[in-house]
């Protein structure tokens, strides 16, 4: 079995430098060696999770499960899998199946928080993190979700620093702030998630990808973006039942009032050129300022 230790030492190897086709392309080997071995098939699920490929991972750690029901790291792995997968609701039930048999378990304490801050839940997702901070004053996930949760929560005394620290210690961190950052765009929660982008940009100012995205953000949120609401929250959706409403309301006032057509016809008109026009300019303009 030296020579099964040895593929499965490479292939992690190959997962922690983001290596995964080629790492699965040894998997074949492995498998061959030892067709039910609890390691090949948490490697394999861990490297389907890396490629977003969800079926394939959950097939290989349920047969991981199936061998060792009680791994902490195969059941982490499938909650991990359900919550990039956006099964929210079996992520939690398996965490909570997880801390009912492993009580003191800090990472599963920071784990369930993540899950309730991805899901918004800041509340929750505080008490989950000040657990799991309590069990073990050095779990950093726990941290980064009790960073996040006051910064987004508007209390940013000494939380934002502490977040850009973090964020530039731990890669992880950095990971959660951008997760958080796409649940709070999704939302079009854009003030929110430029105060957590603040924290991405102090720790890493000279990251053009950060650069983009925090201006991004800053022109989400500018107070002169607010008449584009309804084409920004519902996109053609929006733009098509103002354009409806639009065409409604000249029909209407050629019927009623036609001294107001003329008006109307130039207001819509203005702010069809103001959604084309203004949104690039303030990027411009926003960017050389520095936001």
């Amino acid at each position: 079995m030296a020579e099964l230790s040895e593929i499965q030492f490479r292939i992690q190897a190959l997962i922690e430098r983001g290596r995964y086709d080629q790492a699965r392309g040894m998997l074949p080997e492995a498998y061959t060696l030892a067709p039910d071995d609890f390691a090949n098939h948490l490697l394999a699920g861990r490297i389907a999770l890396e490629l977003d490929d969800y079926d394939a991972a959950r097939s290989s750690v349920s047969r991981a499960l199936e061998i060792a029901p009680s791994s902490i790291h195969a059941g982490l792995l499938m909650f991990s899998i359900q919550r990039h997968s956006e099964q929210f609701g079996d992520a939690e039930q398996l965490i909570l199946e997880l801390l009912r048999d492993n009580p003191d378990d800090s990472r599963l304490f920071g784990c369930y928080a993540e899950l309730m801050l991805r899901t918004l839940h800041l509340e929750k997702a505080g008490a989950l993190a000040a657990e799991a901070l309590r069990l073990d004053p050095g779990e950093n996930l726990a941290r980064s979700v009790s960073l996040l949760v006051n910064v987004i929560k508007g209390d940013k005394a000494g939380a934002a620093a502490e977040l850009e620290e973090l964020v530039r210690e731990d890669p992880n961190a950095q990971q959660v702030a951008w997760g958080i950052i796409a649940v709070l765009q999704s939302e079009h929660r854009d003030g929110e998630a430029l105060e957590v982008m603040r924290g991405i940009l102090h720790a890493a100012p000279d990251d053009e990808s950060v650069v983009e995205a925090m201006v991004e953000l800053r022109v989400a949120s500018h107070w002169t973006h607010i008449p584009l609401w309804p084409l920004n929250r519902y996109g053609w959706v929006g733009s098509g039942a103002l354009w409806a409403i639009a065409v409604g309301s000249f029909l209407l006032s050629r019927l009623f009032a036609p001294e107001l057509t003329g008006p109307l016809v130039t207001v819509y008109l203005v702010y069809v050129v103001y959604s084309w026009v203004w949104p690039p300019l303030l990027k411009r303009w926003l960017k050389a300022r520095g936001f």
